[in-house]
Formats: C-alpha cells, structure tokens, sequence
C-alpha cells in the first residue's frame, strides 16, 4: 500500500464507503490515461503539421536574361501568409511557404553601411530592378504553389511584361 491509498483508507474506512473508494481510484485512472493520451496527440499533430503542409519553391530571377543578384523575392498570400528569400548572385532562391496563390514582388538588397568604404555593390553590376516589380500591388507577377516541391523561374522584363 502506498502512501496515497493509506491515507484514503483511513478516509473510507466503513464497508459503505469502500464502494466510494474503488469509484475514486477508477476515476483516478481513468484521469491519468485520458491525460496521458490527449498529450501523446498534441506531441504528434505539432511534429506533423510542420512538414505535411508546406511548399518548397526554388527558382531563378532574370532581368533581361541576366540574373539578378543579391536582392530578395517576396510572396504574399490573400490569406496573409507570407515568405521571403534572399537572391544568390547568380538570381536563385530557394523558399518554404504554404500552399495557395501567392503575388510576388523582387526587391534590390538594402544599401550597405556607408561608413564600410571596401563594401563592395551589393548588387550584380549593371542590373537595376524596374520599381514595378517592387511591389506585389504592381508587380503583376502571381503563382500559385502546392504542397511539395515547386520550381517557379521569374523572367522579368526592362520594358514590357514579364514571363
């Protein structure tokens, strides 16, 4: 007998009451298991829901067939849900976001420290991001991504549309 069941055997200690007790420690158990099981779920649906949901989206962006280098690429859902990534030199990126339509923007990176004199132009040379493609409002630029692997290449022009 442990201390919890001598201390409620002194409590219940008519044959009445000992019918109240066995209630009690049924009531108990069944406590204990239900907890246990609702924080074993809680533990499973956190771990899955990251994975099981979302989209990888890689691709390039080129203006004019060169790429455009370090600037960053911004999606924006209806929803609200958002995702960002950084350019590489070479225009690629590489993001997660969920699933759904998305608008885009490309912005350029944001202009170094000036009182860095050997920073080098954070941007490729030559390569100036028309400001309609900075905005997802005027961008034009939409995609719509799903679950899984998704590959979306941004061909954006100086003049004209982009494909």
């Amino acid at each position: 007998m442990n201390a919890d069941t001598r201390s409620f055997t002194r409590l219940f200690s008519s044959a009445g009451d000992a019918n109240q007790m066995k209630r009690y420690r049924r009531r108990r158990s069944w406590c204990r298991n239900f907890s246990t099981l609702l924080a074993v779920c809680l533990v499973c649906l956190g771990c899955a829901s990251g994975s099981s949901t979302s989209s990888t989206v890689s691709g390039t962006v080129l203006l004019d067939g060169q790429p455009v280098g370090n600037g960053t690429i911004l999606l924006i859902a209806n929803s609200g849900a958002s995702a960002s990534s950084t350019l590489t030199p070479e225009g690629s990126y590489q993001l997660k976001c969920l699933p759904g339509d998305y608008k885009i923007a490309i912005s350029p990176p944001l202009p170094g420290d000036p009182m860095i004199k050997s920073l080098k132009s954070a941007t490729t040379p030559g390569i100036v991001i028309p400001t309609r493609y900075q905005d997802v409002g005027t961008s034009g630029l939409q995609a719509q991504f799903v679950k899984g692997a998704n590959t979306f290449d941004i061909e954006l022009q100086a003049n004209g549309k982009s494909r």
